[in-house]
């Protein structure tokens, strides 16, 4: 599915970079496979991807922005028709990723 979080594919989601770019999925392990599923991936460039998963000065102020705002675009993005079917979303999100983040 394509990103629900980022229009653009050709900058990059974190510095705005117009070089080339790599997928980031936003909750990783065995996860990657439902980020792809459900759109929650951005492109970043080679720098900002590397910082994200190996600067130990950067990587946890990042990654937990990411988490949330990929909880955030996903309840917002699927929220709707959860509801209808009469569940939390909250807890769904939190059921198909294991962890609330907000």
């Amino acid at each position: 599915m394509k990103s629900i979080i980022q229009t653009s594919d050709d900058r990059c989601f974190n510095c705005h970079a117009a070089m080339g770019t790599e997928t980031h999925h936003i909750f990783g392990g065995p996860n990657r496979s439902k980020c792809d599923a459900d759109g929650l991936t951005v492109r970043m460039c080679h720098q900002c991807h590397d910082a994200i998963h190996f600067d130990r000065d950067k990587s946890g102020p990042m990654m937990e922005r990411y988490h949330k705002l990929g909880q955030v675009q996903w309840e917002s993005y699927f929220g709707r028709e959860l509801e209808q079917q009469g569940k939390d979303v909250r807890e769904a999100f939190r059921e198909r990723y294991g962890k609330n983040y907000l």
